[in-house]
């Protein structure tokens, strides 16, 4: 966090004087220099992530450099991956939601494909498909509609809920195809 060009590259320089003190080499691929302005918003009437504005600071080879590399700029309104979330400093977690819709329906389309079994399906559902939904929860703060639509997205797993009624008779029946509606996000503690 600094107030000027220079001053990132001051922060740049310490962390490459820390990395060369630890021996620990900066890897310039997993780094990476955005900003946004909040002090030309108020003087010069622009927005704070207006993107040209940005660019002609940071997004060129003499930009900011650690080890001698340089490093990539990022808009703050274009996410990047961090410990498997998707960031991004303007806070929009739109990227991260989709990201998390697409992971449980490709999981579910796989699951309704399997020829596991009744429990192993719903052991997947509460190791897998459950846990890759609820990881970002932490990091990423979905609204209850989001969460709404976390909890609905899965079609195909709704195939497989069909077949894991058929095979099953009883009381089981019904305890298991509960299991399987929905993902019951909005409970988190109780969600696995």
């Amino acid at each position: 966090m600094t107030h000027s060009k220079a001053d990132l590259e001051i922060q740049a320089s310490k962390i490459e004087a820390f990395s060369t003190w630890a021996g620990t080499p900066v890897n310039s691929r997993k780094s990476a220099a955005t900003a946004i302005l909040h002090g030309e918003a108020h003087t010069r009437q622009r927005s704070p992530t207006d993107p040209a504005r940005l660019a002609s600071l940071l997004d060129h080879q003499a930009a900011i450099k650690i080890g001698g590399n340089p490093v990539p700029f990022y808009s703050p309104t274009t996410p990047y991956p961090y410990l498997g979330v998707l960031c991004c400093p303007a806070m929009v977690w739109e990227a991260q939601l989709q990201s998390t819709i697409a992971k449980i329906k490709e999981r579910g389309r796989c699951l309704s494909k399997s020829l596991a079994s009744v429990p192993n399906r719903l052991a997947t559902i509460n190791r897998c498909i459950k846990p890759a939904a609820t990881y970002a929860l932490s990091t990423a703060p979905f609204t209850v509609s989001e969460i709404a639509q976390l909890n609905r997205c899965q079609p195909r797993l709704q195939l497989s809920q069909s077949r894991i009624e058929r095979s099953t008779s009883g009381k089981r029946q019904t305890s298991q195809a509960m299991s399987l509606r929905g993902l019951n996000i909005s409970a988190l503690g109780r969600a696995s």
